[in-house]
């Protein structure tokens, strides 16, 4: 039954936007700003020249089935890495299988930006990787670009060329760095007298806003978190040796590292379920609990399902839920 109302085309004229470009994405990044400009979100540093707020960068990833698909709203085809238009057609008649592993894509990687009060939060950034391409100097240049493209300020993101919406620090020169300052880890004399109150650059109002007479407004990444997976523990281990060896950019110079708690969590369940894991000189796993549990004497296993009550805490190793975790380290469990 034809029911009426909008045609397709019509309600797609009236979604909302989106890219398929990897990236931070300019119009959530200012959003952001102005959430923490209109809330009460505490701020780290608050002068008449500049309003600086604490942030923390996390992300993790959600696998795409491989495909490449038309979209109808953008009229190209999506999931490679590069575009697939009639010139790359015409130059790659027939593509190899190699050449396509190497380019389709299979995980979607989002970095939500989250002030350090946890007042406000949003995603910020979305990254398509392949299968093979989240390697550690992958995964360490994508941090530290978009670490150093958020921490622009907010009149310099504004005038920042978008690419489908996609902004880079490269875009814009907002430039907050003094070398005399950074070498002597103090403010020099000059920079003090125009009003700036620290060394570190991501810390100082930029040039632009300076000239411009206009309040600064910035945020700053203090702490960057994700899993552990392969790609990620690698680039948190070169980007913590810069910073212990003093190499690292002076825009990173407050970054600190850490493990994402719930993949923590996460990990250490299925450590249970994988490996026999070292309790009181004894080895356990989690397949010992649940037969004790479920097919032990009347004695023992009314014991253990009222230490254990759900049995769900010893199946589902895939599970974040940090309860699990807790029961099964229980002291009274061992």
């Amino acid at each position: 039954m034809n029911l009426g109302g909008p045609s397709e085309t019509v309600c797609a004229k009236y979604q909302a936007g989106y890219t398929p470009e990897s990236g931070v994405i300019k119009p959530l990044s200012l959003g952001h700003i102005e959430l923490l400009k209109n809330s009460q979100a505490k701020s780290l540093i608050k002068i008449p020249e500049l309003i600086t707020f604490p942030c923390a960068l996390g992300n993790d990833g959600t696998a795409l089935k491989p495909a490449i698909e038309f979209d109808s709203r953008l009229k190209e085809n999506v999931g490679l890495k590069i575009p697939v238009d009639i010139n790359y057609l015409k130059a790659n008649p027939s593509p190899s299988p190699d050449r396509l592993k190497e380019n389709i894509v299979t995980e979607a990687i989002v970095s939500s930006l989250t002030s350090l009060d946890n007042f406000c939060s949003l995603p910020m950034a979305v990254d398509y990787v392949t299968q093979s391409g989240k390697t550690g100097e992958t995964m360490t240049s994508m941090f530290e670009e978009h670490i150093k493209t958020l921490q622009l300020c907010e009149s310099c993101q504004k005038r920042a060329p978008h690419q489908r919406h996609i902004i880079t620090s490269q875009a814009i020169n907002c430039c907050s760095f003094c070398d005399v300052c950074y070498q002597s880890k103090t403010v020099c004399e000059e920079c003090s007298l125009q009003g700036q109150v620290s060394h570190v650059p991501s810390l100082r109002f930029c040039d632009s806003c300076h000239d411009n007479n206009s309040v600064c407004v910035r945020r700053v990444v203090m702490i960057v978190c994700s899993d552990c997976e392969s790609g990620n523990k690698t680039a948190f281990e070169i980007i913590k040796a810069k910073l212990d060896a003093g190499n690292e950019d002076p825009e990173l110079a407050f970054l600190s590292i850490l493990p994402d708690c719930p993949h923590v969590g996460k990990s250490m369940k299925a450590a249970f379920s994988n490996w026999w894991l070292k309790c009181r000189n004894e080895r356990i796993n989690l397949a010992a609990i649940r037969t004790l549990r479920n097919r032990s004497d009347k004695a023992t296993r009314d014991k253990f399902r009222k230490l254990i009550p759900k049995n769900d805490h010893v199946k589902n190793k895939d599970r974040q839920d940090p309860s699990a975790v807790l029961t099964l380290t229980n002291k009274k469990v061992y």
